[in-house]
């Protein structure tokens, strides 16, 4: 008597498209006790039953979850090729169907199953597509995420002690990553994502979604390591500036050929990163770089025309990911909302992508919000239309009065914003609030959030 093996017999079905709530009434079917699964030929003569015990739900892969059968038996009679498979309760009451055929349609089966040979456990299982998937869209699992990076090296790993704090929480959607600009162009035109692949997985092991959100300037100076590869630095391609008390050293993306060469690095980093199931998106830094407007060739139009460039690459490149710009203001001229509006309109209407200050603050703590020049239009004028990921960072959690209760319902009844980034505290602060207080508070709210897709986040 013949066995299959898993890696010869690894069938993929996908459960038919007739709805979240028929899908998920049948996943609880199939989790809640025995099955049948019934395979007809063309001409609808049952040629094989097999019976299996409860399956069981996998992590999320690929957008969808894997349901595996428990132990099973293969009945041995009859011949012919599967075209309809039928999946009953031990009652015989149905299930679902689905089509079958030879290495064709939603439910691939190899020929030498027609055979009539025993089973092995393993090798097959239905595949479930999560409530965030789409098959014809752009993923979408809005909630609360956790920065995990570390931030002392421009290392993109997670720190074990911050990825542990949600790692197991419910009521978070995933992790903010930090991947840096010098640590993926590792030479000119020489790419690593490794790292951010590898962590992508870690994120996928753990059933949480990632944002990442690109680095390319320092506020440490070079003490942490250069933002940007060594070219562009002895290249003359950064400036460094002592502004609002901050030790910057950036690129400047003003000038053509360093923002080509970033833009050629974002471009080969999401062909890389957008197919991986636990990658949701990339969040941009400020489009505002401290200090540029004080540097010898530095003109607004041609930093806004390279901030338009950058969200026009990153859009074409998030096929499956979504794409945010941090963009709570355009670049000068600072009085006068026309090229705002210029800006942003050509966002989140042009290239489709969402927007928002960075910072999520309560006014009178933040011009982001409170300011018209500076963004406060943002959550009316493109309510319903796009996006908004702001983020809980240093100057959130030490502005005196604030709590995590008041950023989470100022964001959502304020705002309506759909994805919150909460930066760590595990360092030495004097914090109005922790984010152990904020963890806490998304868990009493039980990750309340706005879920509903914007228009330019097609399903």
């Amino acid at each position: 008597m013949t066995t299959i093996t898993a890696a010869a017999a690894y069938w993929t079905a996908v459960l038919a498209e007739s709805g979240a709530q028929a899908r998920a009434d049948a996943v609880a079917a199939l989790l809640a006790s025995g099955t049948k699964l019934k395979f007809y030929d063309s001409g609808g003569s049952l040629i094989r039953t097999v019976t299996t015990d409860a399956w069981t739900r996998g992590a999320l892969s690929q957008s969808a979850y894997p349901i595996t059968p428990g132990a099973f038996t293969g009945s041995q009679t009859g011949t012919g090729t599967p075209a309809l498979v039928v999946a009953t309760t031990s009652a015989d009451v149905e299930i679902f169907r689905t089509t079958a055929g030879v290495l064709s349609g939603v439910f691939q089966i190899p020929s030498a199953f027609a055979s009539g040979v025993d089973l092995t456990a393993g090798s097959f299982k239905l595949t479930y597509p999560s409530p965030g998937s789409a098959s014809s869209g752009k993923r979408w699992y809005p909630g609360h995420y956790f920065y995990a990076s570390q931030d002392w090296t421009h290392d993109v790993t997670m720190v074990e002690s911050r990825r542990n704090k949600v790692k197991t929480n419910p009521y978070f959607a995933g992790y903010q990553l930090t991947p840096w600009w010098d640590k993926m162009e590792t030479a000119q035109g020489v790419y690593n994502f490794g790292p951010v692949l590898a962590e992508l997985d870690k994120a996928q092991a753990d059933g949480k979604m990632v944002w990442l959100r690109l680095m390319e300037r320092s506020f440490h100076g070079s003490a942490r390591g250069l933002p940007c590869p060594q070219y562009i630095y002895d290249g003359g391609g950064t400036y460094a500036s002592q502004t609002n008390g901050q030790n910057i050293l950036a690129p400047k993306f003003w000038v053509t050929w360093v923002g080509e060469a970033f833009l050629a690095m974002v471009s080969a980093m999401l062909a890389a990163v957008d197919d991986h199931p636990a990658y949701q998106g990339t969040i941009t830094e400020e489009c505002s770089i401290a200090g540029s407007w004080l540097q010898a060739g530095y003109t607004w139009q041609a930093m806004n025309a390279f901030v338009l460039e950058y969200c026009r690459v990153g859009s074409a490149g998030s096929i499956n990911g979504l794409w945010h710009q941090n963009m709570g203001w355009s670049n000068e001229p600072s009085s006068d909302t026309t090229e705002h509006y210029r800006m942003t309109d050509t966002v989140a209407r042009t290239y489709k992508a969402g927007l928002s200050p960075t910072d999520l603050q309560i006014p009178p703590n933040s011009l982001a919000y409170q300011n018209t020049t500076y963004g406060s239009y943002i959550p009316t004028r493109y309510a319903g239309e796009t996006f908004f990921a702001p983020n809980v960072e240093y100057m959130t959690y030490t502005a005196a009065g604030n709590t995590a209760k008041k950023i989470i319902d100022y964001g959502v009844d304020t705002l309506g914003v759909h994805f919150i980034g909460w930066a760590n505290t595990d360092y030495s602060g004097s914090w109005a609030f922790t984010d152990d207080d904020a963890i806490a508070e998304v868990a009493r709210q039980q990750g309340r959030i706005t879920t509903a897709r914007p228009s330019n986040v097609p399903e």
